[in-house]
């Protein structure tokens, strides 16, 4: 296994982070006398808002201080608060730990992410591969994280959930330490056609967060409508919502493997209209759990597409010198995107 694909583990570790949690919310919610309404702010919205504000600074901080001393910091900040919770299992401590969680992972996903990066084989198609594997990943962790905080919850207990990962945090930190790369990395060059480039960047910053408010308004508005079809079978609604992250996943490892970056321009954009034409077709049959599980392997594969590589694309641009501001930006774009699509369904559903 080579040494960029162990470090993407981090990244999977904290999608997980940010979502295994919400299984355990009912339970924290009878353990500690707090209301879910409360929960769901401080444990849930914060976290993914800490994300938001800071991943851009963060990237910028990484750009100045290296991308790999970024990282490390960012390692230290999670094991801290992950550990906080064997002192007491207050609600205090709990948001303290889920703030100070949000904060190490907003430090560590867009620097670890450019040093992956600017560390891939020289070549478009090893920079495609890896953003892709990265897509992958997350979206595995995105379909995985309730499934696994419920199982954590009932076995092991919730406050499992804010310390589980400590022990794979502190192994990943050794080996950004210890085994990876020290040689001074180089400044590259920006790619010959910078007008082509440029306007491609914009379109993938577009489709960035455009289909990243079309998976979050999906993920928000089918479990209601699930809801009424079959009232208390929450398996079912996990089920069809999880073939969305799945197929994600499974299209993002398939551009990784089998497309060059030469053919990707075309895929890109076939894949975002036929994104936006399934979305407009749910508008009209969303009533019809046939179409339902239809939309969701179709959005799930076009969008797994269109994520792995818009992000390569926006990250091609860039140059050592700004790559952890970029990668900052990419993933405030998805945070952004996923705020507007469920304040759109919010709406919608009132």
């Amino acid at each position: 296994m080579k040494l960029n694909e162990v470090l993407i583990a981090p990244l999977a570790l904290i999608t997980l982070n940010s979502n295994m949690i919400v299984a355990a919310i009912p339970t924290i919610s009878l353990d500690l006398g707090v209301s879910v309404p409360y929960l769901l702010m401080y444990l849930v919205a914060a976290y993914l808002l800490i994300n938001l504000i800071f991943l851009i600074p963060a990237g910028i901080l990484g750009d100045y201080l290296g991308h790999k001393n970024a990282s490390i910091v960012g390692h230290v900040i999670i094991i801290i608060s992950s550990t906080l919770v064997f002192g007491s299992q207050s609600i205090e401590v709990v948001v303290a730990s889920r703030i100070g969680a949000a904060i190490g992972g907003s430090i560590l996903v867009p620097n670890l992410t450019a040093y992956i990066y600017s560390n891939a084989s020289v070549g478009n198609h090893s920079n495609n591969r890896t953003m892709s594997m990265i897509s992958a990943v997350v979206g595995v962790s995105v379909a995985a994280g309730p499934f696994l905080g419920g199982i954590l919850t009932t076995t092991l207990g919730w406050a499992s959930i804010l310390y589980i990962n400590a022990p794979f945090f502190i192994l990943s930190m050794l080996v950004l330490i210890f085994a990876a790369n020290k040689k001074k990395q180089k400044y590259e060059e920006l790619p010959q056609n910078k007008e082509m480039s440029l306007r491609n960047r914009k379109f993938s910053i577009l489709m960035l967060i455009t289909t990243s408010a079309i998976i979050y308004g999906l993920l928000s508005f089918i479990p209601p409508i699930l809801e009424q079809m079959y009232a208390g079978k929450a398996t079912i609604i996990g089920a069809v919502t999880s073939t969305m992250a799945f197929c994600m996943a499974g299209s993002a490892f398939y551009v990784a493997k089998f497309t060059r970056a030469n053919s990707n321009t075309k895929l890109l954009f076939t894949s975002f209209l036929l994104l936006i034409f399934l979305v407009l077709l749910f508008s009209l049959f969303h009533q019809s759990i046939l179409y339902i599980v239809i939309t969701c392997i179709g959005v799930g594969i076009t969008a797994g597409i269109v994520f792995s590589i818009s992000q390569t694309k926006v990250m091609e641009i860039s140059i050592l010198a700004s790559r952890g501001r970029t990668a900052g930006i990419t993933g405030a774009l998805r945070y952004l995107g996923g705020i507007i699509g469920v304040a759109f369904v919010s709406l919608v559903l009132k």
